[in-house]
């Protein structure tokens, strides 16, 4: 059974989470150190929604996917992300988004199609793998965790958005998550300037 949560709350977890998470990971990118993922994670299971104890972390600037078991670090798997930096602002800007997020659906996607933007292109059958993670995202509907066609572009920035893994390492998480195990997506450094780049126009042009 899936749980029905409220756009508003899901908004607050979001914009708080992501506060925390901004202000932590500038003062790592000014200071040339990476972000430490483990102390994290109790930001991020105090936003589970079944206690399980169970968290996602994935850190954008190391491609890295890290589970969590009442704070016992379980599994690393490398991952595919949104090929363009920063923030998730819009649909079709290939940016996987940032901030605390939780499990809202798991789908088998075994026989789902992909369809290339090249319309000369033939749609690839299973080209997102067995499962498809369905995360909660504020404003967007189609951002999830999920396998791939192929393991070429692993541990690159390449996909649309979502987080990919590779099909194998794909059961592990399916096995491990449940409907409202809560998801920290951490942003890179270079995730990090785009979003600050983006700020300025923003008050440059006020």
């Amino acid at each position: 059974m899936v749980k029905v949560i409220g756009y508003k709350l899901v908004s607050r977890i979001f914009m708080s989470a992501l506060f925390v998470v901004m202000v932590n990971i500038n003062s790592s990118c000014q200071s040339n150190k990476s972000p430490k993922i483990d102390s994290y994670n109790k930001i991020t299971e105090s936003f589970s929604l079944n206690k399980s104890g169970k968290t996602i972390i994935v850190d954008k600037g190391e491609r890295k996917m890290i589970l969590f078991k009442d704070g016992k670090k379980l599994s690393a798997f490398k991952v595919t992300i949104g090929e363009e930096p920063g923030n998730k602002r819009r649909s079709g800007d290939n940016r996987t988004p940032e901030g605390i997020f939780v499990v809202g659906k798991i789908e088998n996607s075994k026989n789902w199609y992909y369809y290339p933007d090249n319309d000369t292109s033939e749609p690839v059958l299973g080209a997102y793998g067995d499962w498809f993670i369905r995360l909660i995202v504020p404003g967007f509907q189609g951002i999830g965790i999920h396998g791939h066609y192929h393991d070429n572009d692993l541990g690159n920035r390449a996909s649309k958005g979502c987080i990919r893994l590779s099909n194998n390492k794909l059961q592990e998480v399916v096995d491990f998550a449940e409907v409202g195990t809560p998801v920290l997506i951490i942003p890179g450094k270079k995730d990090v300037e785009a979003n600050t780049e983006e700020l300025k126009a923003v008050i440059n042009h006020r």
